[in-house]
């Protein structure tokens, strides 16, 4: 980040976007992964959307990739996994 302009802001992101859907799997999947237990899917309740619920959050990360070409991501379900694994 050293050669970064001075004062300006960067987005910084994953670009992995992903649904809630798809977030609560990662998660489970993991914990399953770890421990070795099946998850019980009663302990998750469905309900219907929220009126003026946002359905994506993202953000443009191009002016961070222009100005740090070689910053590498790293992977989002190892990195899951570490979470997962900290808070058991």
């Amino acid at each position: 980040m050293i050669n970064g302009t001075l004062g300006k802001q960067y987005l910084i992101g994953g670009q992995n976007e992903i649904s809630n859907f798809q977030l609560i799997h990662a998660i489970v999947a993991a914990y399953e992964s770890i421990t070795n237990k099946k998850v019980d899917w009663n302990w998750f309740e469905y309900v219907s959307d929220r009126k003026g619920h946002d359905f994506r959050y993202a953000i443009n990360i191009q002016d961070f990739l222009s100005d740090f070409p070689n910053f590498k991501l790293s992977d989002f379900e190892e990195n899951l996994k570490q979470t997962v694994q900290s808070y058991l």
